[in-house]
């Protein structure tokens, strides 16, 4: 399984894909920057810089690279037939993917680190660094502010992964990765628009967690919000794992 980890961990890191997404990042976080000299009246500062775009980031960036990016690695593998020579090797279809989520794991956590420290990075060279951490009108420290700030943007890796096994179980199902691409991008806008328009039921779409469950660990006011949205998260990936376990075991593949 080691194998299979290091030449998922491999493609990616040769995937154009990759290199695209990391200069939309960076478009995104110059966005404000620009705006910021036109107007000629600075709002930011390094300290808040990287929290004000941790949204758009979490929530549309890599969740819409990691819709592409399943897309690709199931179905386009699958029709190119390299996805049955994998399984030619001594390796169980059960062992393929969970090294296959093993890997999708530390592929959101890159995606989330280079994020954070490319937003601390352009906060601090263009905004400075002031003396204190505001968030929600109280003062922290620069330590608690950083302490915050790390938890808020790794965090959401569990989520996130949660999602990605959504999207697995739907790449297994559909033979097209424009289907999956189409079908995966409809539920993550359902999710947005049920989270504006129903907003008693944020707590039930996994799409909220990849803002809030950041926070709910960077600010733990709410024990039984926490633990409600541990056991959320980690009963949806369960089932959606589960789902593309049963089926991909008896998914005709190599034939």
């Amino acid at each position: 399984m080691t194998g299979l980890i290091k030449n998922e961990m491999l493609k990616f890191f040769t995937n154009r894909k990759l290199y695209a997404f990391l200069l939309i990042v960076f478009i995104l976080y110059m966005v404000p920057v620009v705006m910021t000299f036109v107007v000629g009246m600075r709002t930011l500062d390094g300290q808040v810089f990287p929290l004000t775009m941790h949204g758009i980031v979490v929530s549309w960036a890599v969740p819409v690279f990691l819709i592409t990016l399943v897309a690709e690695t199931f179905t386009e593998e699958y029709s190119s037939g390299t996805l049955s020579l994998s399984l030619v090797h001594p390796v169980s279809r059960t062992q393929f993917i969970v090294a296959k989520i093993i890997s999708l794991f530390f592929i959101i956590l890159f995606l989330l680190f280079f994020a954070l420290i490319l937003a601390y990075v352009l906060g601090i060279l263009f905004f400075g660094w002031s003396g204190q951490f505001m968030q929600q009108g109280i003062a922290y420290t620069a330590w608690q502010g950083i302490s915050i700030t790390v938890i808020s943007f790794l965090a959401p890796v569990f989520p996130l992964l949660s999602f990605a096994s959504f999207i697995i179980l739907v790449a297994l199902l559909l033979s097209s990765s424009a289907a999956v691409v189409g079908l995966s991008m409809a539920v993550l806008l359902s999710y947005t628009m049920l989270d504006l328009i129903f907003s008693r039921l944020q707590p039930y779409l996994l799409s909220t967690y990849f803002i809030s469950f950041g926070r709910l660990l960077a600010y733990p006011a709410g024990g039984e919000s926490l633990r409600f949205a541990v056991i959320f998260i980690g009963c949806h990936g369960l089932i959606f794992v589960l789902g593309a376990l049963l089926h991909f075991n008896r998914k005709d593949i190599l034939n």
